[in-house]
């Protein structure tokens, strides 16, 4: 039981780490799009409301490859979460945890 928690756990991370790699991707992408005197924070505030139309309607069409790929990094992201917590239940209840 021991080692298909720790090989559950070990896909949950990769999946995270794509996840995370993706997330990113997207926000350097999207910050390297900011226009001439504009710093990457202000362009970049919508992603942390998750307020994706603003950022497209801020940087045009270019910025659309970027906010998908940064929606399917948070997509991969809460996907690898859920499992993971499921796995520290499924450790503790097994008393592997100790």
């Amino acid at each position: 039981m021991n080692v298909l928690i720790l090989i559950l756990a070990a896909l949950v991370w990769l999946v995270a780490l794509v996840g995370f790699v993706q997330i990113v991707r997207g926000a350097v992408g999207i910050a390297r799009l900011a226009p001439v005197g504009t710093g990457p924070v202000e362009v970049l505030w919508p992603l942390g409301r998750l307020d994706y139309p603003a950022i497209e309607a801020r940087l045009g069409q270019a910025a659309a490859p970027h906010v998908a790929r940064f929606r399917k990094g948070i997509r991969y992201f809460v996907m690898a979460i859920i499992p993971f917590f499921a796995l520290i239940i499924m450790n503790i209840v097994t008393g592997q945890a100790a």
